[in-house]
């Protein structure tokens, strides 16, 4: 404790003193060893590295995080200023309904849709049966040659 106080100037942590007995009674190291000085050395540079570390990333947050705000800034004005032209475009590509809707082509439509879906799913229906039809046949040949394979003296 009194190398570490030496070294560092101040006495070492509760935190700091369970590492080093940790290490120390690891490595069963004493008191005097050289390798004991060294692994306290080592600890001080440890701190002073973690603390520099902690410092410059709290720095580079604050520098991205500033200019995330001036980017969300920039892009703001610029949509600021460029939206009502946006908006110009807009009304004079809309065009407005002269006539009433036609009630009866859009029964017309719903129904030639209807009879359209209608006609699909019985298709599809009529495929998958000879399909289904077609792998059971497949099947049942392939049954009666593996029989006649496996007893030639015997007819099904």
């Amino acid at each position: 404790m009194v190398s570490f106080t030496r070294l560092l100037g101040r006495p070492p942590s509760d935190r700091e003193l369970r590492e080093l007995d940790r290490v120390r009674e690891a490595l069963d190291l004493r008191d005097n060893d050289a390798l004991w000085l060294i692994i306290m050395a080592l600890q001080y540079f440890r701190q002073d590295m973690e603390t520099s570390v902690a410092a410059t990333l709290g720095n580079l947050k604050q520098v991205a995080d500033a200019t995330a705000q001036a980017a969300m800034e920039n892009a703001r004005r610029e949509f600021q200023r460029d939206f009502p032209q946006v908006l110009r475009e807009v009304a004079r590509n809309i065009t407005v309904p002269t006539t009433k809707p036609n009630l009866q082509r859009r029964k017309q439509r719903f129904l030639a849709v209807g009879v359209v879906v209608t006609l699909f799913l019985l298709v599809f229906l009529g495929l998958s049966w000879l399909a289904y039809d077609h792998g059971w046949q497949t099947g049942y040949q392939a049954a009666r040659s593996q029989m006649q394979i496996d007893n030639p003296g015997t007819h099904p």
